[in-house]
């Protein structure tokens, strides 16, 4: 039974976490200030650091790891995304994930600028890490499952793809 609702509920997260990313990214897009972006930032910070893990934990559930799907290694597969959004959270203290944040109002939306930190690229690889591990875990479901099942792994390996992609695209500017 655990193990049945479990997948439900990574997908709900994850779900949730994609959720929050869109909002905070709208919120960021469009706050007339650079505080108000500030806010929105930090949501997105939330939901874009936890959909890494949280679709790698997914992709095991696919793979029928629920034996290695403990609350203990959960917990270890999400500790270094917590890590990096407490050095996120704690910039203004250090000021090495973000040196410098500005306010472009050069156009007809005003846009957030940033000078990023050394700690900014440790979250971006954090981040990657996740993404292409679940890429090789879904690649290799996808060629070794029968249908269905093969193809819930091509569409999950799509899903893992996105975010990538977009990451990739977001830490080039």
């Amino acid at each position: 039974p655990m193990r049945a609702q479990l997948g439900p509920r990574l997908l709900l997260a994850l779900m949730l976490a994609g959720s929050v990313m869109t909002i905070a990214y709208v919120g960021d897009l469009f706050g007339p200030t650079l505080a108000t972006k500030l806010f929105w930032l930090g949501f997105w910070y939330i939901g874009a650091m936890l959909t890494p893990p949280l679709l790698l934990l997914l992709a095991f559930w696919h793979i029928q790891l629920a034996t290695w799907l403990t609350p203990s290694r959960m917990a270890l597969v999400l500790a270094p995304v917590l890590l990096v959004l407490l050095l996120y959270f704690t910039n203004a203290w250090h000021h090495q994930y973000y040196v410098a944040f500005g306010l472009d109002n050069s156009g007809v939306v005003p846009l957030r600028t940033s000078e990023r930190g050394p700690l900014y690229w440790t979250g971006s690889f954090v981040a990657f890490a996740y993404l292409l591990t679940t890429i090789y875990v879904l690649a290799g479901a996808w060629r070794r499952m029968a249908r269905p099942y093969s193809t819930q792994s091509a569409i999950l390996l799509l899903a893992a793809a996105g975010p990538l992609l977009a990451g990739v695209l977001h830490a080039l500017g």
